[in-house]
């Protein structure tokens, strides 16, 4: 979760730097922040989906098997 949510939130720091500087620029308008919420959240929810499935085999290994030496 630590993972998703840092990569959320630099996603997010550098679209909104993108666009401060499109706008400036190019004089397009601004990105509308629900658009940047949005994404944000399906993002989130994405990522932290991508690794459920490995988390739960994962989560199924006694520690001590997963431990063990070959």
């Amino acid at each position: 979760m630590l993972i998703t949510t840092g990569g959320v939130i630099a996603g997010v720091a550098l679209a909104l730097a993108l666009n401060n500087f499109l706008v400036s620029e190019l004089e397009i308008p601004r990105l509308p922040v629900a658009y940047l919420g949005i994404t944000m959240g399906v993002m989130w929810v994405l990522g932290l989906l991508a690794v459920l499935g490995p988390a739960w085999r994962a989560a199924a290994v006694s520690p001590a098997i997963a431990t063990r030496t070959a």
